[in-house]
């Protein structure tokens, strides 16, 4: 194919557009470019000139002695080169005798390896690798291994060092314990083992959604921590009859939330509620503890009126005992036993204390006693400007208990 250029104009030197038209430079600038253009010839006239007489003009020496880079000879004194040859002497002579390496020895099985790094013989090695998430195994926790009469035992051992648990497969009791304290939200594939302190009734709840069952209670663990569990609906059947208050039990597989503190005694942070695929299963494979004494903390009757729609531990002295009667609930019409006890303690006022249910059935004492009461986590309720206690599902009684502020009483 053959191209042709359109609308060429041609001149003399100069300079043009693209379209060709002609562009007009004053003499001024042109004598600035004149002056630039020889200044530059002028730069490579002169290094070129410098670069040929490096070429041609030999750096001088001193023989066998050092010079600067630019050729200036450099005086070393004679003390010095005296340690050089002394120092080269050294290196030479152990190169000369070192003719055949031998390997030392660092005892039986340890050799060196090819980058010279002594290696320990397997024997010597730790006996235990760290675990692979092993379930249960709670995080910071490492394993380590006791010899027992010839016989390795995993133990689990927690960040302080303190043991914790024997580890599934080393006994009898091959299940892998989570401690209750590190029960949370983030703890995946746990399992607890406690004993029930504590065990409610069901109950029926009445709800915007419909009525609704519900059962709880409470396991603590061999280093004294509780948590307090909840089922539900048909989980409340299934389960109420499985859990019996003073036995242990294995339980695993139920949600993490946290917890109210308006229904819940317990120091833990969270509570449990079981699913239908949680498991509750006898601790038969383990030795039975004795449950952890419960810490009181008591409120003088006269400051209870402080404590209005709060739970409190209180003691007392019991002056009488009503009989059971039955009243209606407020919520399902259903027919409530419940039982009156007046108490009295050293601020010398009365305050009704009000059992409910099998609690209200199962209490009594003959008229002549005057037994002392200690109760962690009852409620303070108010009705017509009067306070009184009312008892929970969750709340512990002990009669006469053995400690000071019981003395004081009795």
């Amino acid at each position: 194919m053959n191209l042709e250029l359109a609308n060429t104009k041609s001149f003399g030197g100069g300079f043009s557009t693209a379209s060709g038209k002609e562009v007009k430079i004053s003499e001024e600038a042109l004598n600035n470019a004149r002056k630039l253009f020889k200044d530059e010839a002028d730069i490579d006239d002169a290094s070129t000139s410098n670069a040929d007489s490096d070429t041609t003009k030999p750096m001088s020496m001193a023989a066998g002695g050092f010079a600067t880079a630019s050729g200036k000879p450099t005086t070393v004194s004679e003390s010095a080169l005296k340690k050089a040859r002394l120092l080269f002497d050294d290196i030479d002579g152990s190169a000369t005798t070192a003719t055949t390496p031998t390997t030392p020895s660092f005892g039986s099985g340890a050799r060196l390896s090819a980058a010279g790094r002594l290696q320990k013989p397997s024997s010597i090695r730790r006996s235990f690798q760290p675990p692979r998430a092993a379930p249960g195994i709670v995080r910071g926790e490492v394993l380590a291994e006791v010899s027992n009469g010839g016989n390795v035992t995993p133990i689990r051992v927690n960040a302080r060092g303190v043991g914790s648990g024997v580890l599934a497969g080393s006994s009898p009791a091959t299940q892998p314990i989570t401690p209750i304290g590190a029960i949370s939200p983030y703890t995946s594939k746990w399992k607890i083992c406690g004993m029930v302190t504590s065990k409610e009734e069901i109950r029926t709840i009445r709800t915007a959604r419909g009525d609704t069952k519900a059962f709880h209670f409470e396991m603590v663990d061999q280093e004294g921590m509780d948590v307090r569990v909840s089922a539900w609906d048909n989980l409340a059947d299934k389960f109420h009859s499985v859990v019996a208050k003073g036995q242990m039990y294995y339980l695993s597989g139920a949600t993490v939330k946290q917890t109210n503190k308006r229904f819940n005694t317990t120091k833990h942070e969270y509570e449990l509620s079981l699913r239908s695929d949680s498991e509750i299963v006898s601790c038969s494979d383990r030795a039975q503890f004795a449950a952890p004494r419960i810490r009181f903390r008591f409120v003088k009757f006269d400051q209870l009126k402080n404590c209005i729609g709060s739970t409190v531990d209180v003691i007392g002295v019991v002056q009488t005992v009503d009989n059971v009667v039955a009243v209606p609930s407020r919520k399902t019409n259903e027919d409530l036993n419940k039982r009156d006890i007046h108490l009295v303690d050293d601020t010398n006022l009365m305050v009704t204390l009000t059992l409910w249910g099998e609690q209200a059935r199962n209490f009594s004492i003959n008229d002549q006693e005057h037994p002392i009461i200690a109760l962690k986590g009852v409620s303070v309720r108010e009705f017509r400007e009067c306070v009184s206690l009312s008892m929970m599902g969750s709340t512990k009684m002990e009669m006469n208990p053995d400690f000071p502020e019981a003395y004081e009483l009795s």
